[in-house]
């Protein structure tokens, strides 16, 4: 594989200014990066490249690839190249002063011990042997796996745009601390402090993690635990309110009456095996997702029913605040509705729903007996597949996409959405930071509900970095993140559609309605 490999290069003792040097390599697939960046370094011994591997050191080779921090040990090229091309740039992480070229001091890393005052506190003497059950020796040894590498703090979002967040890092330290029973301190204030509810739960930071350390579940476990302690930020607990409301049923605290306008477009059935579930976004703010995904099942002969305004909350905003009691109250609601209707397969435009139906409800002990959930996108890609829906034209211009967290990261569905924008666009051009390390649009974790401006400064920072220049739009599989993006290129001025990829598939059909 031929890959265009750039070091940015700086020794403070000479150079005024960091620059760029260029290497081109034949690298195998399954080689690391770090392989790629030894041969640079045999090619040019004057660059110094970090790395201890084998020295106790575990996470010391972390760089900045296209903006992505990296463990170079455990990611291969063929993935460097598939979420981040063919040509690349390696920096040094961003949160250390540079010695030189790629390695960084990192002694300031040791401050994270002293901010989470990470040590056991004891109430009484540590008199051995402690006896710990399975179970939580189990829950800390999986939080004590970092080796403190800081990949996660430097790809966070939250962590780009706000140096004040505490950070994936600080919050796992709170998490093993928290979980481990011979603790004393209350760590759930503390992780309040921390920036708690400023984390989107994209779990970027579990992306680029060499130990997979499964960030995101522990922030919902401190948030449920702040949850019941009363410590939930109070726009939080009001858009939680609105969906537990009757009369709303919605975090957006909308009239339930109005959850069903997108329908008078459409020609549902009362009674079908498909459910198109709208979700809370496409029925109230992008109606036009769930409007165009209705009209491509028309026109493939597909009857489907929808539920109007009879329609709940999936349970997703309630599950990420930490109101887990409340999130299996609406799943189980959910899950009998869907039980009664008889229905067979729930398709969704929403990334959200998808995950929570398909992947949280099970984790929450409710499943969904008989019911296949598919998202949007797959189904469009099956039936583009088998032939059912055909595309009779290509839109004329270049467009690219933005992976959902919940549909990309988190369930893995990648593929079905380029291979309809590659049907439907005469020119696909790939975002920067795509894939697994794509960058959330920063709605996510509920943080566009409690602190909106730092949600969309993400969402700006998204469009800045990662937009490839020449496309006329963003195509989107999911609607919260439409709106999102569409706000953020509003805010700085790019001039760039924001469109479902179900309104690009309506573009290039024939249809009768």
């Amino acid at each position: 594989m031929k890959v265009r490999i750039g070091v940015e290069r700086f020794d403070p003792s000479k150079d005024e200014s960091p620059y760029v040097q260029w290497f081109e390599l034949d690298v195998e697939p399954r080689s690391t990066l770090l392989d790629a960046l030894m041969q640079i370094e045999s090619a040019d011994p004057t660059i110094s490249i970090p790395y201890s591997c084998r020295r106790g050191v575990c996470g010391s080779c972390a760089v900045l690839v296209n903006d992505v921090a990296l463990p170079a040990c455990s990611v291969t090229m063929s993935t460097v190249i598939e979420c981040l091309g063919k040509e690349i740039v390696v920096k040094p992480l961003p949160l250390f002063p540079r010695l030189k070229d790629l390695v960084v001091d990192r002694s300031r890393a040791l401050r994270v011990m002293d901010i989470t005052r990470y040590w056991i506190h004891r109430l009484e003497p540590y008199i051995p042997p402690e006896r710990v059950s399975k179970e939580d020796a189990d829950r800390v040894s999986s939080y004590r796996k970092c080796s403190l590498c800081f990949s996660c703090v430097a790809s966070c979002p939250v962590a780009s745009v706000d140096k004040r967040f505490g950070g994936p890092v600080a919050l796992r330290a709170i998490a093993e601390r928290s979980a481990d029973p011979r603790d004393a301190l209350d760590r759930v204030p503390m992780a309040v402090a921390s920036g708690l509810y400023n984390c989107l739960v994209c779990d970027t930071c579990s992306a680029v993690c060499p130990q997979e350390i499964d960030v995101g579940s522990a922030v919902v476990e401190l948030r449920s635990r702040a949850w019941k302690a009363g410590l939930a930020p109070s726009k939080i607990r009001d858009a939680l309110d609105g969906i537990l409301d009757e009369e709303y049923g919605n975090p957006l605290w909308l009239p339930r009456a109005d959850r069903n306008a997108w329908i008078e477009y459409l020609k549902p059935s009362s009674k079908a095996k498909v459910l198109l579930f709208a979700g809370c976004m496409a029925s109230y703010v992008d109606r036009e997702s769930a409007v165009a995904l209705g009209k491509i099942l028309e026109a493939c002969g597909i009857r489907y029913t929808v539920l109007g305004s009879d329609e709940l909350c999936c349970g997703m905003p309630l599950y990420l605040a930490g109101a887990l009691e409340e999130a299996r109250d609406v799943a189980r609601r959910n899950t009998e509705i869907f039980r009664k209707l008889g229905v067979e397969t729930v398709v969704t435009p929403c990334p959200s729903c998808y995950r929570m139906f398909k992947s949280l409800y099970p984790k929450l002990g409710v499943e969904l007996e008989n019911v296949e959930v598919v998202h949007a996108v797959q189904l469009v890609a099956e039936l583009i597949n088998k032939g059912v829906l055909r595309i009779d034209k290509r839109v004329d211009t270049a467009v690219t996409y933005h992976d959902p967290c919940d549909l990309g990261r988190h369930e893995g569905v990648f593929e079905e959405p380029r291979a309809v924008i590659e049907a439907c666009a005469r020119e696909f051009i790939e975002m920067r930071r795509r894939k697994m390390y794509a960058q959330c649009c920063g709605a996510g974790g509920n943080v566009r509900i409690s602190n909106p401006e730092l949600s969309i400064r993400i969402g700006v920072d998204r469009v800045r970095r990662d937009l490839p220049p020449g496309v006329t739009a963003i195509v989107h599989a999911c609607p919260t993140c439409k709106v999102q993006l569409s706000e953020a290129c509003q805010r700085v001025g790019i001039e760039v559609r924001n469109i479902s990829i179900q309104e690009l598939v309506l573009q290039c059909i024939r249809r009768s309605f």
